[in-house]
């Protein structure tokens, strides 16, 4: 499967106390089946974020590129034409956030979304 990116974003809000650098770098190919963002913490600590995506209606999953786990993310909300997704990223850690198949119908399930670093 080939993608092309279609743009690089940061992320500034979170527990990120610093001005001069972003939490969290978000890179986004697109491909006709899915929406894939990959998300990584470039800090040496911890960030919790509220990642805000371009996608509305679909759920998200979380693809570990290190372990090769795909799980969903439980925890998100539509607003518009935008999901957001908490997310916590361990110092350096990365992951591509995935939207590929229909939210279901009615509010998402309540859950913790928040990896563990392996």
């Amino acid at each position: 499967m080939f993608f092309q990116f279609r743009r690089v974003r940061a992320v500034t809000h979170g527990n990120n106390n610093s001005t001069d650098k972003p939490a969290c770098l978000v890179l986004s190919p697109r491909s006709e089946n899915a929406d894939l963002y990959f998300v990584c913490n470039q800090d040496d600590r911890v960030n919790e974020i509220a990642a805000d995506f371009r996608v509305a209606r679909k759920q998200p999953e979380l693809w570990d590129p290190v372990s090769g786990d795909i799980r969903p993310l439980s925890d998100f909300r539509n607003e518009g034409e935008r999901t957001v997704v908490p997310l916590r990223l361990e110092p350096r850690q990365s992951c591509f956030v995935v939207f590929r198949k229909p939210a279901s119908a009615g509010s998402p399930e309540q859950g913790r979304n928040f990896p563990v670093a392996r």
